[in-house]
């Protein structure tokens, strides 16, 4: 995904585009409405779950011919001079406090990924609605990264990203107040409406600032995100375990994603 933000990335830029990365992320939001309707699918074919893993194995190979073919341009590497000016990402304060908001995009992520389709399952009177929740996260995750630039073209990236942040933190608490139906679609629709833009906003900001590499910086602001992906489950995992419910995993996640969006806020302006 990093390889592809950044070849995309430098292609823009080098053809005098707006550097966006909405239309590359549609791929993403697709991914998850083929994934969950071929679960809902292979299930009826195959009831065994590795199966149905080898299955989509076949089906991402299929997937993975056009994307080759239509990959840009991998561009020449740029010999740089040892005296010759080093572009900066941003000051220090600026890199660690979007790690640190990363970090809590990425906790907020990993969460709703990770569970959407089973705290929909866990409730009795959800039970077989998962494939459907996960469906929701893909169709409202393919319109929704157009509407992210669109705000971010006219109110900016932070501000774009802090709307990301408050919406998605809404989502998330959305199943923790509520066991209904609507509560747990309605929260899958806010999830698949803002992750992606989160991403994608965060990813393009960061690319712009290093024109000459943008993915060798995508790949070091996703260390945090990577972090978070691997952290959360396994806390969430034990929360929910010890528990007997996802509620208090979902409100600690609401809570790390509202740190999240105070750290978004205090992060300055830089031209």
């Amino acid at each position: 995904m990093l390889l592809g933000s950044g070849l995309v990335l430098g292609w823009l830029m080098r053809q005098g585009r707006r550097p966006e990365l909405g239309l590359y992320f549609i791929g993403l939001g697709l991914g998850i409405v083929v994934s969950a309707a071929g679960a809902w699918a292979l299930a009826r074919l195959w009831p065994t779950w590795s199966d149905q893993w080898l299955a989509f194995a076949v089906l991402g190979l299929a997937f993975f011919i056009p994307a080759w073919r239509w990959r840009p341009p991998v561009p020449p590497q740029v010999v740089v001079a040892h005296d010759a000016p080093v572009a900066s990402v941003g000051s220090r304060r600026w890199r660690w406090t979007l790690l640190a908001s990363y970090f809590a995009a990425g906790w907020g992520f990993v969460i709703s990924a990770t569970f959407t389709v089973a705290i929909v399952e866990r409730e009795p009177a959800l039970a077989g609605q998962g494939p459907l929740a996960w469906a929701l996260v893909g169709m409202a995750a393919m319109p929704a990264v157009f509407m992210w630039d669109l705000v971010a073209r006219r109110w900016g990236d932070k501000q774009a990203l802090l709307l990301a942040f408050g919406l998605q933190t809404l989502s998330i608490l959305l199943p923790a107040l509520s066991g209904a139906l609507w509560a747990a679609l309605a929260g899958a629709v806010g999830y698949g409406a803002t992750f992606i833009g989160i991403v994608s906003l965060t990813l393009a900001l960061v690319g712009r600032r290093a024109p000459n590499n943008p993915g060798q910086a995508m790949a070091k602001l996703t260390l945090s995100y990577g972090a978070a992906q691997m952290l959360a489950p396994v806390v969430a995992g034990v929360m929910a375990q010890t528990t007997g419910t996802f509620q208090g995993a979902l409100w600690l996640t609401a809570g790390v994603m509202a740190v999240g969006m105070a750290l978004l806020a205090t992060l300055p302006h830089e031209h």
